[in-house]
């Protein structure tokens, strides 16, 4: 037990360290948004320039910066732990993840599934506003669900349990941000601290938890399942 404890440290560790930076970011926003919306209304320049460095709903922010390190993360952890796999199928699911994260990374500051939405948005519901029914979530959301299933399954297939069950949850908090809580905020007024404060904060931090707990699943995988051989690198580096 001492030895697994051990073993877990620098992913505990990193666990901790991630989800402080994560509350102090969700702070800020809350804290500016609410300057800027319900003290100054706007009328501030310099609360309204600071306010968008923190905002999470915006592409140019601290927020969005650290969303994108956390899927590059992801990206680089899947990748070293390919390289470390003997089993080609296990490499093959790890490299799969890896594109996967850089490809969200890339997106988290193109913002190509924004745009894709509102094409989908476009072709179907016309110019109508967006509702819990008129919403282009509502069309992607069963194919994105599928692609989930499919790959719970195929993690439990080759990975350890514990490592399926972080991945499950990650993706699970992830969606649930991303998709419940995005669609909220599109049908609540804008221009109100419910929604640009409040119902974005909730929304961003529950896909920054989502990126975390994935974060954590790999490292803790890498520490159990390769540490010895991390270790004797890193070792030798010295």
């Amino acid at each position: 037990m001492a030895k697994n404890r051990k073993h877990q440290s620098f992913s505990s560790s990193l666990l901790r360290i991630l989800g402080i930076a994560t509350l102090i970011i969700v702070i800020a926003h809350l804290l500016l948004q609410f300057l800027n919306l319900e003290i100054f209304h706007y009328q501030n320049g310099f609360a309204y320039e600071l306010s968008n460095r923190f905002d999470l709903d915006d592409e140019s922010s601290v927020g969005t910066w650290f969303s994108q390190a956390l899927f590059l993360a992801i990206s680089m952890g899947a990748a070293l732990a390919a390289y470390l796999s003997t089993v080609i199928a296990v490499r093959r699911l790890w490299q799969f993840i890896a594109i996967i994260g850089l490809l969200l990374s890339i997106d988290e500051v193109a913002t190509l599934h924004e745009f894709v939405l509102q094409s989908l948005h476009n072709v179907f519901f016309r110019d109508a506003d967006p509702t819990t029914t008129n919403n282009s979530w509502l069309l992607v959301t069963p194919f994105i669900l599928m692609a989930v299933v499919w790959f719970v399954w195929k993690v439990s297939k080759l990975l350890p349990r514990r490592t399926m069950l972080l991945f499950a949850t990650s993706i699970f908090t992830f969606l649930v941000g991303a998709i419940f809580f995005d669609a909220l905020a599109s049908i609540v007024d804008r221009e109100t601290f419910l929604n640009q404060g409040v119902i974005i904060a909730i929304e961003e931090s529950l896909e920054l938890l989502g990126c975390i707990i994935a974060v954590y699943a790999i490292a803790d995988y890498l520490e159990i399942q390769h540490g010895p051989r991390l270790k004797s690198a890193l070792s030798n580096l010295k």
